[in-house]
């Protein structure tokens, strides 16, 4: 019951080398009649960086504040991220997060990160009462 839905949002400056770039941003929305917990997402980076090309990922809100624990680099072209706790998403609401990473590529090695398939954003309905989330 009920879904989710992700949707990268365009990116207002080019990402460049560098230590804690914002390399995409995504917006979360619980499309159905139920609150949903989020447990991990899968991003797939359509573009050519691979593996150590971006180093130090982790998911935060837009002001900084991290969701995710760091990971020090893609497996291959993906990374999987674990919210611990578990990120709430009400019904009807949604959740925009930043993906920031140490870039260790050139201009060639692109970056365009996307959710690939439903399975990657792995979610339950949340049920009564719930801990605090962030």
């Amino acid at each position: 019951r009920g879904s989710l839905s992700a949707v990268f949002l365009t990116e207002l400056l080019p990402v460049t080398y560098g230590v804690n770039r914002t390399i995409a941003r995504c917006r979360l929305t619980a499309d159905g009649p139920d609150d949903q917990r989020v447990t991990a997402i899968t991003l797939v980076n359509g573009g050519k960086a691979r593996d150590r090309d971006l180093q130090n990922l982790f998911l935060s809100f837009s002001n900084g504040r991290p969701l995710t624990g760091v990971l020090s680099s893609m497996d291959h072209d993906r990374v999987r991220f674990v919210f611990d706790p578990p990120l709430i998403i009400d019904r009807g609401h949604q959740r925009i997060f930043t993906l920031h990473a140490d870039v260790r590529a050139g201009r060639r090695q692109t970056i365009a990160f996307s959710v690939e398939e439903q399975s990657d954003i792995e979610a339950e309905v949340s049920r009564g009462r719930r801990p605090f989330a962030p």
